[in-house]
């Protein structure tokens, strides 16, 4: 994934459904009756005190570890984030070619963050809109995606039959060339904050990529042997292939820095696209990348909530959901620069409260690994863990029933212990892991054995989790996001199955205000009304769009 926390959207088959990762919204075939309630029996208690234990020792080995795989420019919030559209010159870049489809949007080099260029709203855009839509220069293989980038990424680059291209477009990708080339001529003239990073960084870079030894693709560089020879032999390796710079000049080993940045600032998991490089990272983004899916090549670009004209268009860079300390942790470790917390304001400073005392935690800058920076990076692999459990079960589901019972009962374990630490029912990192019991939920739901007492145990925990959860995505995303919809259209399914089976389990889960038939199939009718809102704003119209642009012909579908 690109982006942790927005799953692929996938097409329905034969039909205009965005939501396809959502699952049918078509009602099953239910028995009416009401079952007696017995106390739940999961036979896999053994099996989930295991991968508790795995999932703690593995937290443990990797606590000092820090978190994230993919670097990112954090954007400034607020005012800052518009420009008055009125004074503002678009950027051109007339060696790029255009994206097989761009939306309401204007490109510009006037920006605080980000290397002074990225997208902006040209009018009002409404949420669920297409803005860019963009095949990549290149695809990573498989032993990169989930990777850090290093010498043997640029290494890969070099040797793609459109390396040239490649080479000279990303001169253009922050921070540029010419940036590059003006600040190794006269370091001590620095102009700004954002020169002076990057000088540091390439510094950095140098220092480690000259006392490291050489590493397959998508593994660390670092290491005790001297590897100057090696950037020399992509130097040479460029000389070879032909691959200059935009104006002639060979590749130095400045230039194999240079582009490893910035890969490590622009580049995504699915490939190395020129456009959607240009939108800047944002802790709360209005805009999700949706990764290719099927025979398609190419990546949408959709909004997420409505954008103002002017404002600043963005997606997240994280590998995954994040809270404010990792999210810290991970920009220092990679750009050595403090985000601080001015940007954490009402709800969104709420979510990242740690403790008793309501406290963030504290800079890297200030301390090292403080108590609660620790503890929530121990959430967070705690999470990677269960989720990796999931992914490997999920692929052959017929042979790991227990074990998908097992982690369940695991993601809830999981759950309790995180609200019982962070003293905080709103924290960000619940949101993951209510995720992760809920697809969790839905796995055992799949076995066909289940008893009729467990099933209604396993349906009981679901609608826990689920109402717990939307209230937090809407605190993160806000209403229009589509990860809501497919939230909601989970809740609806689940209370019309409970209400078919036992309307006595769905009373006895004691929320406020929900004792009734009546009070449960209200809010049934109105999740699933709700589903149907947030769908209707992300129409299926990228094919659409792409012929009336006569970008795509129609073999191309």
């Amino acid at each position: 994934r690109d982006l942790a926390m927005s799953p692929v959207i996938e097409e329905g088959e034969g039909d205009d459904d965005p939501f396809g990762a959502f699952g049918s919204d078509s009602d099953d075939d239910e028995d009416d009756e009401d079952y007696k309630q017995v106390s739940d029996n999961i036979t896999s208690t053994a099996i989930a005190k295991s991968l508790v234990e795995a999932a703690n020792q593995k937290i443990f080995q990797n606590v000092g570890d820090a978190g994230g795989d993919k670097e990112c420019n954090n954007k400034i919030r607020g005012d800052e984030n518009k420009l008055d559209l009125s004074c503002v010159q678009p950027l051109e870049l007339p060696s790029w070619p255009q994206p097989l489809y761009k939306g309401p949007v204007l490109l510009v080099s006037s920006l605080p963050v980000g290397g002074g260029r990225g997208y902006v709203a040209s009018e009002t855009i409404t949420s669920g809109t297409l803005v860019l839509v963009e095949e990549p220069m290149m695809k990573w293989p498989m032993e990169q995606q989930g990777n850090k980038w290093g010498i043997a990424s640029v290494k890969h680059l070099l040797h793609e039959p459109n390396a040239i291209q490649l080479v000279q477009d990303m001169e253009e990708f922050h921070p540029t060339k010419d940036l590059v080339d003006s600040i190794i001529v006269d370091s001590q003239d620095c102009s700004g904050e954002d020169d002076e990073q990057v000088y540091k960084m390439l510094k950095e870079l140098r220092l480690k990529f000259t006392t490291a030894p050489p590493s397959p693709l998508g593994e660390s560089n670092e290491g005790s042997r001297n590897t100057h020879d090696d950037l020399e032999d992509l130097v040479e390796l460029a000389k070879k292939r032909g691959i200059r710079s935009r104006n002639g000049s060979l590749l130095t080993t400045t230039d194999i820095l240079r582009t490893l940045l910035a890969l490590r600032y622009n580049g995504l998991e699915s490939g190395v696209y020129r456009h959607v490089a240009m939108l800047n990272h944002d802790d709360y983004p209005n805009c999700a990348k949706l990764l290719p899916e099927g025979e398609k090549t190419y990546s949408e670009v959709r909004t997420t909530r409505q954008v103002a004209a002017g404002e600043t268009l963005t997606i997240s860079y994280l590998p995954r959901l994040m809270s404010h300390a990792s999210r810290r942790r991970h920009l220092w470790d990679q750009h050595q620069f403090d985000i601080g917390v001015e940007h954490l304001k009402g709800e969104k400073y709420r979510m990242e409260l740690v403790g008793s005392n309501d406290s963030l935690p504290p800079s890297p800058l200030q301390s090292e690994d403080g108590e609660s920076e620790t503890l929530m990076r121990r959430i967070e692999t705690a999470t990677e863990e269960l989720e990796r459990i999931q992914s490997e079960i999920a692929d052959d589901f017929t042979v790991h029933y227990e074990t998908a019972k097992a982690l369940e009962q695991s993601a809830l374990e999981l759950y309790t212990s995180s609200v019982e630490e962070l003293k905080n029912e709103e924290h960000i990192l619940l949101i993951p892991i209510l995720s992760l019991h809920i697809d969790a939920c839905a796995l055992v739901l799949k076995d066909p054995s289940l008893s009729n007492a467990i099933r209604l145990g396993v349906l009981s925990r679901q609608t826990i989790s689920i109402y717990r959860l939307l209230p937090l995505q809407k605190m993160l995303f806000g209403p229009d996001h589509f990860d809501l919809g497919r939230a909601n259209l989970d809740l609806a399914n689940v209370i019309n199955e409970l209400l078919s089976r036992s309307v006595q389990r769905l009373c006895a889960l004691n929320l406020p205000a929900m004792d009734t038939f009546a009070a449960w199939s209200t809010l049934e009718h109105k999740a699933r009304k709700e589903y149907n809102r947030i769908k209707s704003l992300y129409p299926h119209d990228a094919e659409t769009l792409l012929h009336k642009s006569n970008h795509y012909s129609s073999k191309d579908y």
